[in-house]
């Protein structure tokens, strides 16, 4: 099982399991994971060979502190308002944008 917060697992089942806690990635290894999730969307993505191979330090700076998961979401909808803007390369403002977007639910 996985989830983001075990507090709201009951102590009988939580008992019954290993709790490994996995820290956000530092600035190093940030920088890697952006730019190989960027790379693994360009192969992906109908869009991706229109865009830059790789991305700026201004970009990944944005991105990190940010949870893969979420880097990956950002990258997606960054490149959303790169396009719709014309553009091949992502600037900072369009991880700004894609953050502002971001909404959250919960249950």
């Amino acid at each position: 099982a996985t989830a983001n917060d075990a507090s709201s697992i009951p102590e009988p089942l939580l008992s019954r399991m290993s709790v490994f806690e996995i820290a956000l990635p530092n600035l190093g290894q940030s920088a890697s994971i952006v730019q190989g999730i960027w790379h693994k969307l360009r192969e992906t993505s109908s869009w991706g060979r229109y865009m830059q191979p790789t991305l700026s330090a201004d970009v990944i700076e944005r991105l990190q502190g940010e949870s893969p998961r979420t880097m990956g979401k950002l990258l997606t909808r960054a490149a959303g308002w790169a396009i719709m803007n014309k553009r091949q390369t992502l600037r900072p403002d369009d991880v700004r944008g894609a953050k502002s977007q971001a909404r959250r639910i919960g249950f």
